[in-house]
């Protein structure tokens, strides 16, 4: 198969001897440094860590910030709500449990009244933003750059038109990075 494209593509050689870009004993150190912290990731920071790593492996801009989002997302800790919303939301659950609707329907129903007893993951994505204190990303609070983020990653995921331009995406994957 073939597909027009534009820059058209270049070709080049390449050796089959590959090397490591940084220097051995540098990295080295890093490893035994890390080791001897003692520390150990969580589940859930190892998940995160092996995105973000494997964001290096992507050829689009589009994949790549989606495999940071995800990487950051992994990291997202949703709490429970105040009380009062979790009564209320609770009351709304036992209304539709009560309701003599089609049981797939109620099923479908509570199951999705359920997510509200817990933060959004946007909400709880800003909590862990605002995290990072007075760090700024692209000129912007954590918290600011987090919520554009997501909603970069919403629009992409949801086929949301017009599409985030290739160009933006790549910049704020550049700046998610870090």
């Amino acid at each position: 198969m073939t597909f027009e494209c534009d820059p058209p593509p270049v070709f080049v050689s390449w050796p089959l001897d590959l090397m490591l870009g940084k220097a051995p004993e540098s990295l080295r150190r890093a490893i035994e440094v890390a080791l001897s912290s003692g520390h150990v990731m969580t589940p859930r920071q190892q998940m995160a860590y092996d995105l973000f790593g494997a964001s290096f492996f992507t050829v689009t801009a589009d994949a790549r910030f989606m495999m940071l989002m995800m990487a950051v997302e992994t990291l997202i800790e949703p709490q429970p709500r105040a009380d009062d919303v979790r009564r209320h939301v609770f009351s709304l659950i036992e209304t539709t449990e009560r309701s003599g609707l089609d049981p797939a329907e109620v099923q479908w129903l509570t199951g999705s009244l359920r997510w509200l007893l817990i933060d959004s993951i946007s909400r709880a994505g800003r909590r862990l933003a605002r995290s990072l204190g007075d760090r700024r990303y692209m000129s912007e609070p954590a918290e600011a750059f987090f919520s554009h983020c997501y909603d970069m990653r919403s629009a992409l995921v949801h086929g949301q038109l017009p599409r985030p331009s290739r160009d933006e995406v790549d910049i704020r994957a550049a700046s998610l990075e870090g």
